[in-house]
């Protein structure tokens, strides 16, 4: 979500829905904290914190 106006930016599926809160950490040593969380479908998902899935 953009803060200044509450518009979504992006968005990813996850295969599943999230129970848990995710967790934030720098993964990829760019400065930048990413998000992972898991879901029903048993699988792991990494966010970059600049909003892109990483590859």
């Amino acid at each position: 979500m953009e803060a200044a106006d509450g518009q979504l930016r992006w968005a990813f599926e996850t295969g599943g829905a999230i129970e848990r809160s995710p967790a934030a950490a720098d993964m990829d040593g760019d400065g930048w904290l990413d998000l992972v969380v898991t879901s029903h479908s048993r699988k792991i998902a990494c966010v970059s914190g600049k909003g892109r899935l990483p590859r």
